[in-house]
């Protein structure tokens, strides 16, 4: 028994196992006059398995070097990862010394358990390229490892490899792991941590904006036909809730639209989960079939939604005065009051939207996006955020132009702050990411020009920069936001003119702020601009 037990833990290091073995091994232990050597084992990895705090551990360490089992490598293992994954602040130095121990247990040859913690040692160290190396052995030898994935694709992350990062994360979703027991760790960069997360899948609970929607998915599949279709939906709804991204969705749409095509209100549906991921040609191939179908009168509503997720303003025009032309009385009345928000008449906007809705309770979700846009061109951000809030809590399905809207809010609100911290719009940045994930073309982008312009240097997200441009030139191939915004980081980074200049060609019209950036650093306009520009 205790050799089958020592080799459970030293294969596996898990600590949860000790809780199986307990009763049974104190049973045997009770009543030895000479408790035999794997009695010091026992006990020393139960208390190491409760440690989480830096006096503890270190006086189990005391003890476990005046015992028999000093030679045991898994307790070494167990320590450095008590220490790793306590509360507080990490003694690296610590943990190095634990994990050489057990090294120099295993005649220079660690175990994937030693390689593993090194891997992680060497991460939360800032050494991203030997932890790639130490975590690459650990993946060659111990196989496929869901927590082996996440932290090679961390060390990636850190190394600038992040079309190898985005694979590692993938292997890891394929894998179906839990990100928080590695990645929530203290050692892990939030950046890093919330790349990782959005990889894999939108992290539930995150904040408060991405509380689940109060709708149930077994209610809203209820008007359709018992059976597989029913199913079908019910799965689909379920995942558009927990927040997928459509490339996690998209499956389930297949099987859906195999066994609900004929159904009428499968293309309503079908649209209210595209349009919430902005996937917007397929939005428009399915409001097509709205239009043929017994709920035509709903196609203007959703040609408007489309032409607002493509910021496309004569579309939106078009679509505005499609609605006014509607059958329907309350959808006329919907089409004038964005007739008034498109002149910038807001308290028109406001005053017919509110009384509308009031009215007709079905249609609270689109004018909620009508009191959204109205307040946001009046840049009530205070109002915004609360009904931004109160839309997501409650509204069917996670929608990307709500978070984005959230996230515009967070930003524009964090740029008008005189003293400003990276801790403030950290909440910013990660919506910004979690869009980027859900389909958002533009959100790295706005990502990293934020983190760009308005962070000192030292702050990770600053250091992150360079993913989120890679993450937008996947969604938007010679992309001139990433090229300008990469310019400003040199500038920021104390490159030689020329280097930020070669991304910013003369008279091009720079983002917002940059050439005030270059002039306060090199006390002139950059070639082709003038400060009138600004």
């Amino acid at each position: 028994l205790w050799e089958d037990l020592a080799g459970l833990f030293f294969a596996q290091a898990n600590v949860a196992d000790l809780a199986i073995y307990e009763r049974r091994l104190e049973e045997q232990l009770e009543g030895l006059l000479n408790a035999p050597p794997e009695a010091d084992f026992f006990r020393l990895a139960r208390r190491a398995s409760q440690a989480r705090d830096p006096a503890t551990i270190q006086g189990i360490e005391r003890d476990l070097n005046a015992s028999r089992a000093a030679d045991d490598v898994f307790l070494w293992v167990l320590l450095a990862d008590r220490e790793l994954n306590r509360p507080g602040k990490t003694e690296l130095e610590r943990v190095a010394r634990y994990l050489e121990r057990a090294s120099a247990l295993c005649n220079g040859s660690p175990s994937p358990t030693i390689l593993r913690a090194l891997g992680q040692l060497r991460l939360g160290q800032g050494r991203g390229a030997e932890a790639a190396d130490i975590l690459a052995k650990a993946r060659a030898s111990y196989g496929e490892d869901v927590n082996l994935c996440l932290l090679a694709g961390g060390a990636f992350f850190t190394t600038g490899r992040y079309a190898e990062a985005d694979k590692a994360w993938a292997d890891a979703l394929r894998l179906q792991g839990d990100t928080a027991k590695i990645l929530a760790g203290k050692l892990t960069p939030i950046p890093l941590r919330i790349a990782a997360e959005t990889a894999m899948q939108v992290p539930p609970g995150l904040e408060d904006f991405m509380t689940p929607a109060l709708e149930s998915p077994q209610r809203l599949s209820a008007p359709f036909p018992a059976g597989e279709g029913r199913e079908a939906a019910e799965e689909l709804i379920d995942g558009a809730v927990r927040g997928y991204p459509y490339a996690r969705l998209k499956e389930r749409i297949e099987r859906a639209e195999r066994a609900l095509s004929a159904e009428p209100r499968w293309p309503i549906l079908l649209f209210r989960i595209l349009i919430g991921r902005l996937e917007l040609e397929a939005a428009a191939e399915a409001v097509a079939r709205i239009r043929g179908g017994p709920y035509a009168h709903l196609a203007p509503a959703y040609e408007l939604e489309i032409a607002l997720g493509r910021g496309d303003g004569e579309a939106v025009t078009r679509a505005i005065e499609t609605l006014c032309e509607s059958e329907h009385e309350s959808y006329r009345e919907l089409g004038r009051a964005w007739r008034h928000l498109d002149a910038s008449e807001f308290e028109q906007a406001c005053e017919l939207g509110l009384d509308l809705a009031k009215r007709e309770p079905a249609l609270k979700e689109r004018i909620a996006r009508l009191l959204a846009m109205t307040l946001l061109k009046q840049e009530s951000y205070a109002e915004l955020n609360a009904l931004l809030l109160d839309v997501v809590r409650t509204s069917a399905f996670l929608d990307v132009l709500y978070l984005r809207l959230m996230a515009v809010v967070g930003l524009n609100s964090f740029l008008q702050l005189r003293e400003k911290s990276p801790q403030q719009i950290q909440s910013t940045l990660i919506r910004f990411a979690i869009l980027d994930r859900l389909g958002d073309s533009e959100a790295a982008g706005e990502l990293a020009r934020a983190a760009a312009i308005s962070l000192p240097t030292t702050s990770p997200w600053y250091q992150s920069v360079p993913y989120w441009l890679y993450r937008l030139e996947l969604a938007q191939p010679q992309s001139r936001t990433a090229r300008q915004i990469r310019g400003l980081k040199r500038l920021r980074d104390g490159c030689p003119k020329e280097e930020v200049l070669s991304c910013w060609p003369p008279g091009e019209k720079l983002l917002p702020n940059f050439a005030r950036v270059y002039r306060n650093r090199f006390g002139e306009d950059p070639p082709g601009h003038s400060s009138e520009e600004d």
